[in-house]
């Protein structure tokens, strides 16, 4: 019973402290969505027009979490992204990548294209590198 009590303020802990989002994303003409799950203590931007669309959720210290239907550059990303030789190639020719590395700031950043859409992350501390590694675990398919 410990057990249990214990588990269950653990979930509500996580609860309180956590949101789940929907992205829906179309291609093929069958819609997929997506949930992921972002820590509080955001500004939310966003940004919709024909089939493209942008969802950026920044933090206090200027890191941001973002998915996205764009499909070409640019994106909060696209400096970064440039730096890597061969870069243009690999993100045109392949459907699901990733890309990731350390800015000139010394912070981390990931770009992950999947099948019509993009998330990522960018100007992260190592101090926060893992609370955003686990946003982008987070991004899973609705079946």
């Amino acid at each position: 019973m410990k057990y249990l009590l214990f588990f269950y303020l653990l979930c509500c802990l996580f609860a309180c402290t956590h949101k789940t989002y929907k992205y829906i994303v179309d291609y093929d003409s069958e819609p997929n969505r997506y949930n992921y799950c972002i820590p509080n203590g955001f500004q939310f931007y966003g940004w919709s027009g024909g089939h493209e669309d942008e969802r950026q959720y920044w933090f206090a210290d200027s890191s941001v979490f973002y998915i996205t239907k764009t499909k070409e550059l640019p994106n909060i990303n696209s400096e970064n992204i440039k730096s890597i030789q061969g870069f243009y190639a690999k993100l045109l020719l392949s459907d699901s990548i990733g890309l990731e590395g350390v800015d000139k700031n010394n912070l981390y950043w990931k770009h992950v294209k999947l099948e019509g859409f993009s998330y990522g992350y960018s100007n992260v501390t190592s101090r926060d590198l893992e609370k955003f590694n686990q946003i982008i675990l987070s991004v899973k398919r609705k079946k």
